[in-house]
């Protein structure tokens, strides 16, 4: 395919100029196409920061067409991305409708079943009276912001990877509310931290690579002061557990009052970055 760039287009990026004269592509589909020699600019091979002139013959030659179009694939990334947000949305709303309201303050729809048995830790998830309203909140965001995403996809789009991100943020969002042992509650934790920093790398605004690295600096010393706790709590207690309601029923037993404090402060540190 032969275009021609029109007297009113100058200096324009190579990429954004395709992108506004090819229904169907996105500008990384595009990008792509320039970085493998596949875009000519005046019969020469086009670079990637090239900037189109007027009277400019911008050759491209295009992959031939698979069996679905690549608008059509978008579409159904996103109808897929929404119908799962939909369903785990569903499993919430069944949720609160059997939620026991004048029981509140205990667990409830819980999951306990042994894990990692050589520490102990299981995988142990329940609903109480606090974790309830962050449980639907967190449900309820998901759904709308891939409804918000839908025609408005940052740069450089790739719908697919951005909403598997969500997705992924979505599990960690929910699992961290729900988690009722410590080593769970950080997996979770961390699976929340993962998507958010490619995210902000990706898709985030003009100092997104600075904005992305900062993150996860500052994630990581709070990730490394909350596990050290966690462990300490475990080492220390009377009982060698990461079960929080087990541990919420000792009272901090066989823990001096001074190491408490610096538990404590471990994980306001952990939590507060």
């Amino acid at each position: 395919m032969v275009i021609t760039v029109p007297d009113d287009v100058d200096d324009v990026r190579l990429d954004r100029f395709l992108a506004s004269m090819l229904d169907g592509h996105s500008r990384s589909q595009l990008q792509r196409l320039i970085k493998e020699g596949l875009v000519l600019v005046n019969e020469r091979v086009a670079k990637a920061n090239h900037v189109v002139r007027p009277g400019e013959r911008v050759t491209v030659e295009l992959p031939e067409p698979t069996e679905a179009t690549p608008k059509a694939q978008e579409q159904t990334v996103k109808v897929i991305a929404l119908l799962t947000t939909l369903v785990t949305a569903a499993v919430g709303i069944g949720i609160l409708a059997k939620f026991d309201y004048g029981r509140s303050g205990r667990l409830q729809f819980v999951v306990n079943k042994q894990w990692i048995e050589v520490i102990h830790a299981r995988y142990h998830l329940g609903v109480d009276g606090i974790a309830l309203p962050m449980f639907a909140l967190s449900m309820l965001i998901t759904v709308l912001a891939i409804v918000y995403s839908w025609n408005h996809f940052p740069e450089p789009h790739n719908p697919k990877a951005f909403l598997a991100r969500i997705l992924i943020l979505e599990v960690g969002m929910n699992g961290t509310v729900v988690a009722q042992d410590l080593i769970l509650f950080f997996i979770f934790f961390e699976v929340v931290l993962l998507p958010m920093f490619f995210m902000i790398g990706v898709w985030g605004g003009p100092n997104r690579e600075y904005a992305s690295i900062k993150f996860f600096i500052f994630t990581m010393f709070g990730s490394a002061f909350m596990l050290l706790s966690f462990l300490a709590l475990y080492f220390l207690s009377k009982v060698h557990t990461f079960d929080m309601v087990v541990l919420s029923h000792l009272h901090g037993a066989g823990i001096v009052h001074g190491t408490q404090l610096l538990i404590f402060g471990g994980m306001f540190l952990g939590f507060a970055i």
